[in-house]
């Protein structure tokens, strides 16, 4: 294709109708340390956008960016808190993360993998965020999610760069919840991590287009076998199309 990584396969895309997202049926906690951490392609950068949502009334949570770049996490009506602005607009899929550390309050922003708190903004969190609630992802969001996950520890600067733009088991400590999105047909998304699918509410499938590679009968291809970053002890699964000249 004209891309690689995680980026090429299928998104799902919203389109910030009331009735356009992402849910579980079951109720997860986030009463502790927590990081929200998600690929984000908004389709109109300069919108005001909501990523994820936990929770509702005064305990509702809430995650996404502002008009003018920044990215933002609220709590009910009495907690909101931004990151400074971002150094380049959302205009392809961007890693956006929330970390937030229950003991010491501290909430920190990443942008890919570089820290955009603002200092002076988001230390010394007060807010409690104590309910049972369904995972929502996409209300309120025009544009694209993809690899969507829900940590219970607020993941550290080297766990985020060991983390950024690699496919994950679902196995790794502290997960909580981890969705691809790349299913690219039906109506529920898998939870690798603890089983709990997300049920599709009116988003739809995006493919990116590529390019493709003519092989007459007379050829082959063979794939590097160190592109795979896989141990010899894990499973691996290729994923091709064809279409007969």
């Amino acid at each position: 294709t004209n891309k690689t990584g995680i980026t090429t396969g299928a998104s799902l895309v919203f389109d910030a109708m009331v009735a356009t997202y992402a849910e579980t049926k079951v109720n997860r906690n986030l009463s502790g340390s927590f990081t929200i951490d998600m690929l984000v392609k908004p389709a109109k950068p300069d919108d005001d956008e909501v990523f994820f949502m936990h929770g509702d009334g005064q305990d509702l949570l809430l995650f996404g960016k502002t008009g003018d770049n920044k990215l933002w996490l609220s709590v009910g009506n009495d907690y909101l808190v931004k990151s400074r602005k971002l150094d380049a607009q959302m205009t392809d899929f961007t890693r956006t993360i929330v970390t937030y550390d229950k003991q010491s309050g501290e909430v920190h922003f990443y942008a890919g993998t570089q820290d955009v708190t603002d200092p002076s903004a988001a230390s010394d969190a007060t807010f409690t965020h104590t309910i049972a609630a369904p995972l929502n992802f996409g209300y309120g969001l025009i544009g694209g999610i993809l690899e969507a996950r829900v940590w219970t520890k607020a993941l550290t600067p080297a766990e985020i760069a060991n983390t950024h733009m690699k496919y994950l088991s679902g196995y790794e400590r502290e997960l909580l919840a981890y969705y691809p999105m790349n299913e690219g047909e039906g109506e529920t998304c898998i939870d690798k991590a603890n089983g709990a699918t997300l049920y599709i509410h009116g988003a739809t499938w995006n493919f990116e287009k590529g390019i493709s590679l003519h092989i007459t009968s007379t050829d082959s291809v063979e794939l590097a076998g160190d592109l795979l970053a896989r141990s010899a002890i894990q499973d691996e699964t290729l994923r091709l199309w064809f279409k007969t000249a």
